[in-house]
């Protein structure tokens, strides 16, 4: 038996949203395995002090505030947290000059950047690279994709539909990667979106 970790990115929906794509992505593991895997992920990120789940979308990106700060790859994670608040509050009173949603917006920016901003934009990169070299070098895992360029389809129809993972609207390597998880995952596991038809 696999354990298997989806993650979406983008929207579905051809309607809502600011995505040009919709992608889906999986990682199975042997059920046998996954406790031991789990631990060497979470040790590499405890060792950045990251705990939990990160989202790279909001690891990788530059913080104009952090490129403020004269000296900054030279403090140490307290001071650098510090120093990236004190701005922080700085571009937030700006902000408010603008209204309303420009501060909910940069508030919500600085909500899910915060864990992060104890490092330089080079060591989160690192990261991210060292996460990716620890989770290829398992043999045993399962790796799949399917990417979807919403602009190649038409409206989606307005009622929502759920998509199982066995459909012939995936790509046929998405398939056969499922089958290769084992049925029994495959039969129980379904997302429920908007068809990109």
């Amino acid at each position: 038996m696999h354990i298997c970790y989806l993650d979406e990115s983008g929207n579905s929906s051809r309607v809502t949203g600011n995505t040009a794509y919709f992608v889906l992505v999986g990682l199975a593991i042997p059920a046998s395995t996954w406790r031991a895997k789990d631990a060497q992920v979470s040790a590499l990120l405890n060792s950045h002090n990251l705990y939990g789940e990160i989202h790279t979308a909001w690891l990788v990106r530059r913080y104009p505030e952090q490129e403020r700060i004269a000296d900054f790859a030279k403090l140490n994670g307290s001071d650098r947290r510090l120093a990236v608040a004190r701005e922080r509050k700085k571009d937030l009173a700006k902000a408010a000059l603008h209204g309303h949603t420009a501060v909910a917006r940069l508030a919500k920016n600085y909500r899910k950047t915060d864990a992060y901003v104890h490092m330089t934009h080079g060591e989160r990169m690192a990261l991210v690279r060292a996460v990716a070299e620890l989770i290829g070098s398992w043999g045993d895992a399962i790796l799949f994709a399917d990417a979807q360029r919403k602009s190649v389809y038409p409206r989606p129809p307005s009622t929502p539909r759920s998509l199982n993972l066995r459909s012939s609207k995936l790509r046929p390597a998405t398939t056969t990667s499922l089958n290769a998880v084992g049925s029994t995952l495959v039969s129980w596991f379904k997302i429920t979106t908007k068809l990109l038809r």
